[in-house]
């Protein structure tokens, strides 16, 4: 499905530095998101609250096509999950 898809304008842009100005941004935003513990039980598992919402038999095809690509740009940028 992705076989030919290019991730080199990926590779253009490096991810922020963990200590950088515009992280640390994006984490008091973070912060300051209220808690809202039910939406966290109701919302807490990703694959079936997204399988929940789209219903498309190809979308599973889409994101095991996308985790090749994914690795390779983690592997590019050395970012360890």
């Amino acid at each position: 499905m992705l076989d030919k898809f290019n991730i080199d304008n990926f590779k253009k842009e490096n991810p922020p530095k963990d200590n950088s100005l515009k992280t640390l941004s994006e984490i008091k935003k973070i912060n300051n998101i209220p808690d809202d513990e039910k939406f966290v039980k109701d919302n807490d598992d990703v694959s079936k609250k997204f399988n929940s919402v789209v219903k498309d038999e190809k979308i599973n095809q889409l994101i095991n096509a996308s985790i090749p690509h994914i690795r390779k740009l983690k592997k590019y940028f050395k970012i360890v999950n």
